[in-house]
């Protein structure tokens, strides 16, 4: 990414999050007709926790930096239902300006329980998605493909390893893998949140490079992995014994084709073009078969005409947050689970970890195991 664009983002991105803010506080001051002082300290140290927690982690990572990065994360999540609310609020001042006998005539006493029940609400929220969010869940699923044996694969995208990650629930993930005892394991990008350098200060990586399986443990990079600066991120993995394929295929036990996708951001990064999917496939022996990792969901249909068995991707998330998923929905072909097109399974993820807010409120994290059965079988 060029510099001035990197430049036009953020000063989008700031403008936003400043507007957003600047409702969001107006709002609220309606239903605190005393203390909004207070109110405003601690609104505006939340506003700017994250930002702050990120540049300290940049210019002097520690604990100070890793609280504030956790409070603005879970600020951010506030942030989201808190305007879903606001907005609630301010359709309601638009229909009794329309309708003069909608208007409420709010006490103090009412103001101040709406405020109160607003904020147990959002912090309902957090704590259910928190939870749900540190217990990644195994999903299990029986596919057919011209292959001489039957495979266990197990596939998990999105750990987004970082500051707001906790170990424990990298842990909970390692511990799911290696339960399903499979023979392959594949790690389908956004392994790492961005930078890496709070991953290995606080040794977060761990139980990752811990993975064992007999054909081994492969990766491709996503556009986090760009994010975190390219190379640092894939070196860091390689170094620690995670296969990387980089536009590149490999023939596993002579069983089928393991083709690891660049990202599709690689180039958005400065860091070079990345390989059509004609030009990975076409000097394959078609007599094997072909799954690909790509870690955003496009490009669907050129997938299906080069004969790819089954495609593996994640990215999305689901949404992560209510009601989001169903923009992912509306961008992605598919945004989360399975679509046929052809002879072509694919299946999206909605990951195992989470980017910025660590909740989940609309889907759980998963862990992917596909059992991968001859063709001939009969048993379905």
């Amino acid at each position: 990414m060029k510099r001035s664009e990197m430049l036009l983002f953020l000063i989008i991105v700031i403008v936003i999050y400043t507007a957003v803010n600047y409702y969001l506080f107006r709002t609220a001051k309606l239903f605190l007709p005393k203390h909004v002082n207070i109110f405003a300290i601690i609104f505006w140290f939340l506003v700017i926790a994250f930002p702050l927690g990120q540049l300290l982690e940049r210019i002097f990572p520690s604990f100070l930096s890793d609280a504030l990065v956790w409070v603005g994360n879970f600020y951010l999540g506030a942030m989201v239902y808190g305007l879903i609310l606001a907005l609630i609020f301010s359709l309601y001042q638009l229909l009794a300006v329309i309708f003069p006998s909608f208007k409420i005539n709010f006490t103090d006493i009412q103001r101040y329980t709406i405020f109160w029940s607003n904020f147990l609400l959002i912090v309902f929220i957090e704590i259910i998605g928190f939870y749900n969010s540190e217990h990644p869940h195994l999903k299990e699923f029986r596919i057919k493909m011209d292959i001489s044996r039957p495979l266990n694969l197990v596939f998990v995208s999105d750990i987004h390893l970082g500051s707001s990650s906790s170990r424990m629930r990298t842990q909970r993930i390692v511990e799911l893998i290696q339960s399903e005892k499979p023979d392959i394991i594949v790690l389908g990008g956004d392994i790492f949140d961005g930078d890496i350098q709070p991953v290995k200060r606080q040794h977060k990586a761990e139980p990752i490079f811990q993975l064992k399986a007999p054909l081994g443990v492969y990766a491709v990079a996503g556009n986090h992995e760009y994010i975190g600066g390219g190379l640092a991120a894939k070196n860091y993995l390689k170094t620690n014994g995670i296969r990387l394929l980089e536009d590149e295929s490999v023939l596993v036990d002579s069983l089928f084709y393991l083709i690891g996708r660049e990202d599709r951001d690689k180039e958005r990064f400065g860091m070079g073009q990345r390989k059509t999917i004609e030009e990975l496939t076409h000097s394959l022996n078609q007599s094997f078969p072909k799954i690909l990792i790509d870690h955003q969901p496009y490009e669907l249909d050129k997938k299906a005409k080069a004969g790819i068995d089954l495609t593996l991707s994640g990215h999305t998330h689901n949404g992560q947050l209510w009601p989001f998923n169903y923009i992912t929905g509306w961008i992605y072909e598919v945004g989360y689970g399975f679509l046929r097109k052809g002879n072509t399974l694919i299946y999206v993820s909605c990951g195992a970890g989470t980017w910025g807010p660590p909740i989940r409120t609309n889907s759980r994290p998963e862990v992917v195991h596909f059992e991968i059965i001859p063709s001939d079988t009969d048993h379905e």
